[in-house]
């Protein structure tokens, strides 16, 4: 099992990001001691840390300095949920949505 959680990143636009920290069915999102670190190489250059911040259910993720994401970028999370440490997850760009969801949103583990 690669985590004790599962991440899904779904974007609001190529520079925003809503980051969700699911139970291992896929739900209940929860930021209740938790922590995450966002970071791309976007656009080719150096890596980029993103800025985060707590919402009611999710982490909101922005890309600063008015960056944002184009094609063969790489996005890498770090998280914690409720106190338990996960993996790093790395996530291609474009994302790539799975076949049986409609959500537009990019799952890890």
């Amino acid at each position: 099992m690669p985590g004790a959680f599962h991440t899904e990143l779904r974007p609001k636009s190529n520079r925003e990001f809503e980051l969700f920290l699911l139970d291992m069915k896929w739900g209940e999102p929860s930021v209740a001691q938790s922590s995450v670190e966002a970071a791309s190489n976007v656009g080719g250059a150096r890596q980029v840390n993103w800025v985060c911040a707590k919402r009611r259910d999710f982490f909101k993720c922005v890309i600063p300095d008015g960056r944002t994401l184009v094609k063969g970028d790489v996005v890498t999370v770090r998280a914690s949920r409720e106190g338990a440490p996960g993996i790093p997850v790395t996530y291609p760009y474009p994302f790539m949505v799975p076949a049986s969801s409609n959500s537009g949103a990019r799952h890890g583990h």
